[in-house]
Parts: structure tokens; sequence; C-alpha cells
């Protein structure tokens, strides 16, 4: 197949664990990924278009436009915003404890993109989701196929689009020096930020934070 020739490192991880819901399933793909592999995944996310050099790309790869839509959201040289989600950005970094702005809430809105959704994705029907102003990933097609509630944010990394960053599951492994403690400290962060916002925003205190390790993740992001 085509997905193994471009992305064996890809293929191969997603043959090896079937699954990453746990955290003993995660913690054991991590220790598989030694810096030549991470390279690897490297030099076939730069032939996928997924990266470009060192960066995230902020134009659609390979007919996927999801990865870069975020990355757009991220860049601070592409002019994407959504406009809805500004006083809660504001409210964030106003309360951080954090130097700068290093994150930044987001939510998925096809029309910013000027993405539709495939043509076999079924529209919203009824009942809040359709009611909200911030059209929900159940619209989205490749990351609709678990519908998510209203009340989802996405922490996107503010103005950071280094690929060393580009997912979790690679996150402090390119073999840079002090890397490992910087990511902690990076998670740690973001678990703390999530929480304030969930708090701020008088959601439950059940809240649930999640990320999505790549290869399994809905996209190349």
């Amino acid at each position: 197949p085509v997905c193994v020739l471009l992305q064996p490192t890809r293929e191969q991880m997603i043959t090896t664990y079937s699954t990453l819901n746990t955290a003993d399933a995660f913690m054991r793909a991590r220790q598989s990924l030694n810096v030549e592999n991470v390279r690897a995944l490297k030099r076939e996310l730069a032939g996928v278009g997924v990266i470009d050099k060192d960066v995230l790309s902020t134009r659609p790869a390979s007919g996927d436009a999801v990865p870069s839509f975020f990355a757009r959201l991220s860049s601070a040289n592409v002019d994407e915003s959504q406009p809805e989600l500004r006083e809660e950005n504001e409210a964030m970094w106003r309360a951080s404890k954090l130097k700068g702005q290093p994150f930044l809430l987001a939510t998925w809105k096809p029309s910013l993109a000027q993405i539709k959704p495939p043509d076999h994705v079924a529209s919203v029907k009824g009942g809040a989701a359709a009611a909200s102003p911030l059209e929900p990933l159940q619209k989205l097609g490749k990351l609709g196929c678990v519908p998510l509630p209203n009340r989802h944010r996405f922490l996107l990394l503010n103005e950071d689009l280094s690929w060393r960053k580009f997912n979790v599951l690679v996150l402090g492994k390119s073999g840079a020096p002090n890397e490992l403690n910087e990511a902690v400290k990076l998670i740690e962060d973001m678990k703390a930020e999530a929480l304030a916002f969930a708090a701020r925003s008088k959601w439950s205190k059940s809240t649930g934070l999640y990320f999505e390790p790549y290869p399994h993740a809905s996209a190349n992001a």
C-alpha cells in the first residue's frame, strides 16, 4: 500500500500498537522510539507535507486540511483567528502565571478554513449541538468519528510550530539537551491552564483532559 511506502515508521507503529488508550501502551510506544526512529518519522512527515523543514506546514498536506488549519491558528505569520474565542483567550492570558502567551484556545470551525466536510459526513440535526455558534466536531469528517460535546476546546501551542512538538508521542524524544524536562513542564503547564479555564468558565469539576497520540490521532498532528 502507498501508506506503507510513504510512511513506514507510522505504519509500523500502527501494526505494533493497535491502540494507545492506556498509560502502559503509551509508555511502551514512547520507549520504542529512539532518536533514529524520530528522525525517520520527521522525514516521512516532510514527505507527505505535514512539516516544512523544522516547522508544521500551514498548507493542506496530501488533501488533509485539519493539521494545517490548527497550524494556521497557531502561526504568527498567517492571518487566521477565531474571534468568538477572543474573550476566552484574553481571560486565560490575563489569569495565567506563565510568561508570555504560550497557549491558544481553539475549536474546529470549517468556515474559517474554507473547508467543507466530506459528502459522506451527515449534518448535525436538532438539539443543542446544531444551535452552537462554534460548529462542533460532528461536522468535521476525519476528526468527527467520535462526536464531542459542545463544551470542548483544543489547547494549542501559540505561535510555536516546532515539528518536535507536533504530537505528544514524540515530545521530548528528538535528543536535544534537557528536552525531556522541558516536555514534562509543558504538559504540566497545559494541564494547569486547561483546568483553570474549565473552572473560570464554570464547567464541570469532572472535566476530561485528553490528547491523541500519533499515529492513532485523527490527523497528522
